[in-house]
């Protein structure tokens, strides 16, 4: 066919090959083909490494959940020490004639080894976090305190609509992307009125609080049924959740 093709000098072909097709009997692998060589690998060597790759983030897991328990016990008993340490103190205070030396230093010396092993626990758990990333091909897995938003991938600035329009460069006429509009603007408001389901909606839309719920749901958005005022409590459990 090639030298079919070569031979015609007027005209252009395109010869495709689908590496990928599954042709049964070609190799032992159930002939999977990987684009002779200039291809990704096959698909059970992908299988067989997403298979490493899933026990190894699972025993790593469990790692994990056993030293978080182990953290939060440690964090339990500095707390009581720590109460422990401070009647001591008091007694020595008021107390001149006795001797509290040997128990305060005990108490202070727990306390320090506490402290000392949750530090070393957090500092391999960051360790193991960050594998895990690696693992998923992602390398913005941050162990410092302090992060920088601005400077993350994922990060998104939410601004005026005026501004994103001079940001992006976009003409005046052209609606600001959805994903970028700040909340409560009042571009936001009107596009929340022209959408049926909204964040606040999604939960019972979706059916996860119930088919009852999710029926009534749709029959407010529908205005097939009015939807009643908010109970005081209900209220009351919104503004806690909007203030913390």
């Amino acid at each position: 066919m090639i030298q079919l093709i070569s031979s015609q000098k007027k005209n252009s072909y395109v010869l495709t090959f689908d590496g990928k097709k599954l042709a049964p009997g070609l190799t032992d692998e159930a002939g999977d083909i990987d684009l002779l060589g200039y291809g990704p690998e096959p698909l059970h060597q992908q299988h067989e490494q997403y298979t490493k790759s899933k026990e190894i983030i699972s025993k790593i897991t469990g790692y994990l959940q056993g030293s978080s328990k182990s953290i939060r016990d440690l964090r339990q008993l500095i707390a009581k020490q720590q109460y422990a340490l401070d009647k001591f103190t008091t007694k020595a205070a008021s107390e001149p004639g006795k001797n509290y030396c040997y128990v305060i230093d005990s108490i202070k010396t727990a306390i320090y080894r506490a402290k000392s092993t949750i530090k070393d626990a957090l500092a391999t758990n960051d360790a193991l976090f960050g594998f895990i990333a690696l693992l998923q091909n992602s390398s913005g897995y941050c162990t410092d305190k302090m992060v920088n938003l601005s400077k993350t991938k994922s990060f998104v600035t939410l601004k005026e609509p005026r501004q994103v329009h001079s940001s992006l460069r976009l003409p005046e006429t052209e609606h600001v992307p959805h994903h970028l509009l700040k909340q409560k603007s009042d571009e936001w408001f009107n596009l929340r009125k022209t959408v049926k389901v909204t964040g606040s909606t999604a939960y019972n839309a979706l059916g996860i609080d119930g088919l009852k719920s999710q029926k009534e749901t749709f029959q407010y958005i529908n205005n097939q049924k009015e939807k009643p005022a908010p109970t005081e409590q209900r209220r009351s459990e919104n503004f806690l959740y909007v203030t913390h």
